[in-house]
C-alpha cells in the first residue's frame, strides 16, 4: 500500500476494480481494526482510510474503520 499512497486513494481505487476484485457487498459492514498508523503520516493514514472507504462503498459496504486493536463493533459505526 505505500507503494501506492502518492497516486492517491481515487487512483489507487482503480487497480482492485479493473483487476475485477470488487465484489457485491450490498447489506454488510466491514470492520476494518487495528489499521496501525504506524510508519504513516497523518496525511498517508487518512489516504489509506479513504482508499478502503471508496474500495468497500463501491460495492455497497459500510466500513467501520479503527487503528484501535480493542475497539469493539459499536465502536467503529
Amino acid at each position: 500500500m505505500p507503494a501506492f499512497l502518492e497516486m492517491g486513494p481515487e487512483t489507487m481505487s482503480e487497480y482492485p476494480r479493473a483487476d475485477g476484485l470488487v465484489v457485491p457487498l450490498s447489506g454488510y459492514v466491514i470492520y476494518l481494526q487495528g489499521a496501525s498508523p504506524s510508519g504513516l503520516s497523518p496525511s498517508d493514514w487518512l489516504a489509506v482510510k479513504k482508499f478502503w472507504e471508496m474500495y468497500f462503498a463501491e460495492p455497497g459496504a459500510r466500513l467501520g474503520y479503527s487503528a484501535d486493536c480493542n475497539a469493539n463493533r459499536e465502536d467503529l459505526r
